[in-house]
């Protein structure tokens, strides 16, 4: 089951792990194969269902470099001879390894930029292509899922980037309060309804899940409790745009 944290149903997982039991299955045995690339996807899962299922789990290193360079050059057929120049496959696999290792994604970055250059009527894809494309991945990637998110975790997303921005400082971490009431702001300039605080601490926790924010508890001193961190992955920029895309 590629993408397994994208079932909407868990109960699905139980269901397949008591087969045989249940008596559903009697002349064979079932193992499911979950795959996905949250590392905390077993922690969202109920405790009946991960003592049900029994699991291992795997986890698989993500590609090097050099990995990725031999990724690409299996694709750069796509391109008509001599169109890359001998930078770009190295400049695009150095990317993608000191971010992610996702070798799809560098797949993106590589067809983006030679998109970029056909747009701008050049011969030949260079390594300024690349970082152009590098920049619409990162916004295609973010779209794609807040194009998915429904209007109010757009909102306060937007609320997060704009936040970060104004504070001038490179991953500076924005409270839950301080995202919760520019997030009222933002819900009154667009003339819907805004969540109560719990549900847009239910957004935030969401988004960590989605890995569009890092979040953190912070103790804010003896008799004052404590309080939320929530730093955003990516540039508040590439989110800002993002956003703006997807409405």
């Amino acid at each position: 089951m590629d993408e397994v944290d994208k079932i909407e149903d868990d109960a699905i997982l139980m269901q397949l792990s008591r087969a045989v039991e249940s008596g559903k299955l009697t002349e064979s045995k079932i193992g499911v194969i979950g795959i996905s690339n949250k590392v905390r996807y077993k922690d969202s899962l109920g405790e009946r269902i991960k003592s049900s299922l029994c699991e291992r789990e795997y986890v698989f290193s993500p590609y090097d470099a050099t990995q990725i360079q031999q990724i690409l050059r299996s694709r750069s057929d796509a391109f008509h001879d001599d169109v890359l120049e001998k930078g770009v496959v190295p400049r695009v696999a150095a990317l993608a390894a000191r971010e992610h290792g996702d070798a799809r994604k560098a797949i993106d970055i590589l067809r983006f930029a030679g998109e970029i250059a056909e747009e701008n009527d050049r011969d030949s894809v260079t390594e300024a292509c690349v970082d152009q494309a590098h920049e619409r991945e990162e916004t295609s990637r973010l779209a794609e899922l807040i194009s998915k998110s429904p209007s109010h975790a757009k909102l306060v997303l937007e609320a997060m980037a704009l936040l970060t921005q104004q504070k001038e400082r490179d991953n500076a971490p924005v409270t839950t309060n301080e995202a919760y009431d520019l997030y009222k702001r933002l819900s009154d300039r667009d003339k819907s309804d805004h969540l109560k605080l719990r549900r847009v601490r239910d957004i935030l926790s969401e988004l960590e899940f989605l890995s569009i924010i890092d979040q953190e508890r912070k103790w804010a001193g003896r008799g004052k409790g404590n309080y939320m961190e929530n730093r955003l992955i990516d540039d508040p920029e590439v989110i800002i745009a993002a956003c703006n895309e997807s409405e």
